[in-house]
C-alpha cells in the first residue's frame, strides 16, 4: 500500500467508528439495566438475531424508501443515531474489518492455514493456546449479570 492508500483506509475506518462506536462500547448488561436498546436500536432484538444468523449476503427487500435511505450511514439513521438497518451494519463491519480492508488474513484463511500445518505442529509438539479466557469487558458483563 502507498501512504495515500493507507491514509484513505484509516479515514474510512475512522468514519465507520465515529458512527458505530457508541453501540460497540456499550456493555451487554447495560442494554438491560440502563435501557440502552431504546437509545441505540430502532429494530427489535428478534430482527437483530435473525439478521446475524441469516446469510449476510442474501438479497432482501429494502424496508426504507430512497429519501429515508439516504439518511442512513452504516445502518444507522443520521438524525436519531439509532440502528435501523442491521444488514447494512453487518456489511459495513465486514468491509471495515482488518481482513475486509486487506490488511490481514481472515479468520477462515487463518484456520485453513493452521489446519494445513497440523502435521508440522504434531511433529514439533507445538500447540496454540489462548492468553486469556475472557476479555475484561466480557468478564465485567458476566459478573454484572450474575448479580
Amino acid at each position: 500500500y502507498s501512504l495515500a492508500e493507507i491514509q484513505q483506509l484509516i479515514d474510512e475506518v475512522s468514519r465507520f467508528l465515529s458512527v458505530t462506536l457508541g453501540i460497540a462500547n456499550a456493555h451487554t448488561v447495560e442494554f438491560y439495566t440502563h435501557d440502552l436498546w431504546k437509545r441505540f436500536m430502532a429494530v427489535s432484538p428478534e430482527e437483530v438475531l435473525s439478521a446475524v444468523i441469516s446469510d449476510r449476503d442474501q438479497q432482501r427487500e429494502p424496508k426504507l424508501n430512497e429519501t429515508e435511505n439516504s439518511r442512513i450511514m452504516f445502518g444507522f439513521c443520521i438524525d436519531s443515531k439509532q440502528l435501523v438497518d442491521i444488514h447494512k451494519l453487518l456489511l459495513a463491519a465486514k468491509a471495515h474489518s482488518l481482513s475486509g480492508l486487506g490488511v490481514c488474513m481472515s479468520r477462515d484463511e487463518l484456520l485453513k492455514d493452521l489446519r494445513g500445518n497440523t502435521s508440522q505442529s504434531a511433529e514439533t509438539g507445538a500447540e496454540l493456546e489462548a492468553d486469556e479466557f475472557m476479555n475484561s469487558k466480557k468478564s465485567h458483563e458476566v459478573q454484572c449479570m450474575s448479580e
